[in-house]
């Protein structure tokens, strides 16, 4: 009898249904707002649907875009429930209400007399960014040496999607606020996330027009599949098994990574804004160093999965075959659609996923904007904090991002 995915089964009359919140394993999301400087040892948190990873020397940070000159939020800022009208919304999946800020009205006379200039966002980022870009780059370049087992490729990225807070207690507003004021410590209870998910229209209006305004050409376009596997000998780390459809018709192992390595992560709160900003710097770690034996049961496990367009993340497995050597076990499948453009000193990807976590029946189709800040990069392999062409280079890719990704209505 083929495999039934859990959302697709009946209930028979009679018996209970289970809820998502039930069936939702327990985890711990440890990205707090605050900072996190250099020096602190890592962390990791077990955040579905893979383990996110922070490097030894790992910078976190959080503040809002369009306070006031003192740094303060004007007070037409409050705290909302986190509401999704076109897709399943965070808190349906793991039972936790989250909150995002949000401006009641437009600001007061008084407060736009005090608030920064909306047109100058990105040069004040540039400058609150600068010297951690730095650090964390730096921290990077010290990591990469010459491995056997796993090769790291950094990769410095822009994503768009929305900040939102939870807390297992109620979040109060003046809490928030002292968090962006103050470096508050890490387990002071206050948490949040960084949600990816953008609206259709938005992403309609990044591919017709913003590729088009900033003179962006069509680099790529991959239909893929991608697994989470758990491997039972790297507890600390997930497998991507990046895949292809073959001729015929099964998916084709092309890349094994590990869990990717945050270096620097920096949330921006845009309070007057539709979306919020994070700026991360991650390697990512291609796994070289299986065995032809591990890396043939990989395969099995690949090779075993049945392509069904009518199953969400696009994949099923018979009874029992989505485990294999009582080592490795599926634990998501995506189905990924991404087109990917390029400029001088940027790369834009647009991303369709549609995913699905096995352990905890969980499906969610998302679309996602990333910018790859390639010019940055660039400039920052060999240079220092004083160095002017990085700082121009730096300024300009903000401002880019800020007026046709964040400052524009779509």
């Amino acid at each position: 009898m083929a495999y039934i995915p859990p959302h697709k089964r009946k209930v028979k009359e009679g018996e209970q249904e289970l809820h998502p919140e039930v069936l939702a394993p327990k985890f711990d999301e440890q990205l707090r707002l605050g900072s996190r400087h250099a020096g602190s040892k890592g962390w990791k948190t077990n955040v579905l649907p893979f383990t996110i990873q922070y490097a030894e020397n790992s910078i976190v940070r959080c503040f809002p875009v369009g306070s006031m000159e003192n740094g303060e939020l004007p007070d037409s800022i409050c705290l909302e429930p986190f509401l999704r009208p076109d897709s399943l919304d965070y808190g349906h999946q793991t039972g936790r209400k989250y909150f995002v800020l949000h401006h009641v009205n437009e600001p007061k006379d008084s407060e736009t007399s005090t608030c920064r200039d909306n047109k100058e966002e990105w040069l004040n980022i540039a400058v609150k960014i600068q010297s951690d870009v730095v650090t964390a780059f730096q921290n990077v370049r010290n990591l990469i040496q010459d491995d056997e087992h796993i090769k790291l490729k950094p990769s410095f990225v822009a994503r768009i999607g929305k900040i939102l807070f939870h807390s297992k207690e109620s979040i109060s507003l003046e809490k928030l606020k002292r968090g962006f004021l103050t470096e508050i410590n890490p387990k002071s209870g206050v948490r949040k996330m960084f949600n990816t998910d953008v609206t259709e229209e938005y992403m309609s209006f990044v591919e017709n027009k913003v590729v088009q305004d900033i003179g962006l050409t069509l680099r790529a376009q991959k239909d893929e599949y991608h697994l989470k596997i758990e491997d039972k000998q790297l507890p600390d780390c997930v497998l991507t098994c990046r895949c292809v459809k073959n001729a015929d018709g099964k998916l084709e192992l092309k890349k094994i990574e590990a869990s990717p390595l945050r270096h620097l992560v920096v949330d921006l709160s845009c309070v007057f804004q539709d979306f919020d900003l994070r700026i991360m710097l991650i390697t990512k770690r291609i796994v070289e160093s299986f065995t032809a034996e591990e890396k043939h049961t990989i395969k099995e496990v690949i090779e075993s999965a049945i392509l069904d367009p009518d199953v969400k993340g696009g994949l099923r497995w018979s009874l029992g075959k989505d485990s294999a050597g009582g080592r490795f076990y599926v634990q998501e499948s995506f189905h990924i659609l991404s087109r990917s453009f390029a400029g001088p000193t940027v790369r834009l990807k647009l991303k369709s996923a549609d995913r699905f976590n096995l352990r905890s029946s969980h499906g969610k189709i998302s679309e996602e904007v990333s910018v790859k800040l390639i010019g940055v990069s660039e400039h920052l392999k060999e240079a220092g904090d004083g160095d002017e062409a990085m700082q121009e280079c730096l300024q300009d890719t903000l401002k880019l991002i800020w007026d046709n990704f964040i400052n524009c209505k779509s």
